[in-house]
């Protein structure tokens, strides 16, 4: 009786064990992401963005990427256009 008991303990401490090696695995590249939104938001058009080994995590990431460069390409052009519009307000 005593070994049942003593073997659903340590079952129980493994399994507990287990979940938070897998919560901190799944929420530190949940941060990661977040802080590479917030600095896309904050301005930086191209933030940093490392795999993380979780399949939709880098899917969320990939897309954040295409959005990023999609974002710089639309500055670009809108310097651009600006960068014409007023060389041609300059010019008689």
């Amino acid at each position: 009786m005593l070994f049942v008991v003593a073997a659903a303990l340590v079952a129980i401490l493994a399994g507990v064990a287990m979940a938070v090696i897998q919560a901190n695995r799944l929420s530190a590249p949940l941060v990661y992401l977040a802080a590479s939104a917030e600095q896309l938001g904050s301005g930086q058009v191209r933030p940093q963005m490392e795999e993380s080994g979780v399949e939709e995590l880098d899917l969320v990431a990939a897309e954040l990427a295409r959005t990023s460069d999609r974002l710089a390409s639309r500055l670009a052009t809108e310097r651009q256009f600006a960068a014409d519009a007023s060389h041609q307000l300059r010019t008689p």
